[in-house]
Parts: structure tokens; sequence; C-alpha cells
């Protein structure tokens, strides 16, 4: 199972396109703590069923948000599509984390 990653909660794309426009920096990121706090009443349930059942939780912040803060671009290139989910880009960060699990 895989948990939701970290949720910005605005388009990603388009505050970062706006932010270049005006010669902004990008927003504020999200922080793992933040990320952890919103997802832990769904993390204590699937943690409890993992122990009883066969699956393996995997959780992309650990990937997205590894040097302490959870980034919402990374070398120019936006990590969500929209608000909430990730783009191609941002899927693929995390992919040496998935692969070895389904082999």
């Amino acid at each position: 199972i895989i948990l939701n990653p970290p949720r910005p909660g605005y388009p990603v794309p388009r505050v970062l396109a706006m932010a270049a426009l005006r010669g902004e920096e990008a927003p504020a990121l999200m922080t793992p703590e933040k990320h952890n706090a919103d997802m832990s009443a769904v993390r204590a349930v699937l943690e409890l069923l993992e122990s009883n059942y066969d699956f393996i939780l995997i959780d992309p912040a650990q990937t997205i948000c590894a040097q302490g803060a959870c980034p919402v671009e990374k070398d120019g290139r936006a990590l969500y599509y929209d608000s909430a989910h990730l783009s191609l880009y941002g899927a693929g960060q995390f992919k040496n984390v998935l692969i070895p699990t389904v082999k």
C-alpha cells in the first residue's frame, strides 16, 4: 500500500509558474512534521493491519522529504501536477524505493 504523498494544498505548477514570472522564490515547503501529523491516523490503522496481514507499506514522503523538507519542485521541475497528486516526474523520484518491493 502506498501512502499519500505530502500535499502542498495549492496548484503547484501554476504557483511555480507565477513565481517564476514574477522573479520570486518558490513558495514555502511543507515540513515532514506537518505531513506526518496529517497522516498519523491513517498510518496508525495501516501499521496495525500491516502487523497482521502480508503487505508492505510504502511512504513516498520518506524519499520526497529526505532532506528535512518536502519540496514541490526539483531541478526546476514540478513534483506535483496539481495540489495533491505527484506528476510523472515526481512519482519517478521514488521508483527506486518501489521497484524492489514488487520484484
